[in-house]
């Protein structure tokens, strides 16, 4: 008996480290969207519910839609707890260094991040950034950038055709007036949703809401 209790405890002493799988394998990131630019990983985390530890090597734009309290452990570290924020845009350089972790949800809400991993290989940009009312540049990188939009009723922005390609994010439930090539259309867009914009589309994006619309937008050349 002490000899079958002595072989459960090293099978689950040695569980996090054969449960090491790509990001994207991780069964609470669903692969939603993906092309030779980006790979779109939808995560929703329950209250109590804890993720497999993951190992994240590729280069990411992460976006917050919630704010929850949740807590985190890196491979072979003490975990660490805290409140995401809504709306929290950034990039990470994880060419540079690998993370390997897990997180579980400690608060009594479900916890939304969406993480993109960046695939784009060109890099430099040939225009310059996008600007426009309610348009915040967040970082500049050689193969991306990122952008936070905060679209005012009727508010809108270009996005130009031919040298770039556009991910856009909604942070909360939204309706835009998206206008492409010849098409003007009304789109809903649920926290999370997005539109892939092509390079060869000249796009033009407003909020259709009475309200303030806020979006993440990635661009990649």
């Amino acid at each position: 008996m002490k000899h079958l209790l002595f072989i459960s405890l090293l099978f689950i002493s040695c569980l996090p480290l054969r449960a090491q799988m790509p990001v994207s394998k991780e069964p609470r990131h669903k692969v939603v969207f993906e092309n030779s630019k980006v790979r779109v990983l939808n995560v929703t985390l329950p209250p109590g519910d804890t993720t497999f530890y993951h190992i994240h090597s590729t280069p990411s734009a992460f976006i917050f839609f919630t704010r929850t309290n949740t807590a985190s452990q890196l491979i072979n570290q003490q975990p660490t707890s805290g409140y995401s924020v809504a709306g929290n845009i950034f990039f990470e350089d994880l060419y540079t260094h690998k993370r390997i972790h897990r997180v579980w949800n400690i608060d009594t809400a479900t916890f939304h991040v969406m993480d993109v991993e960046i695939l784009n290989k060109d890099s430099g940009f040939i225009s310059n950034a996008v600007t426009g009312k309610g348009v915040n540049l967040l970082f500049t990188q050689p193969t991306v950038r990122g952008y936070k939009l905060e679209l005012d009723e009727s508010t809108g922005v270009i996005l130009p055709g031919n040298t770039s390609s556009f991910l856009l994010v909604a942070l909360h439930s939204s309706l835009i007036k998206f206008a492409h090539g010849n098409k003007v259309e009304n789109r809903q867009l649920n926290e999370g949703g997005f539109i892939w914009i092509s390079p060869t589309e000249k796009a033009n994006i407003s909020n259709a809401n009475k309200d303030s619309a806020s979006f993440a937008l990635l661009e990649l050349k």
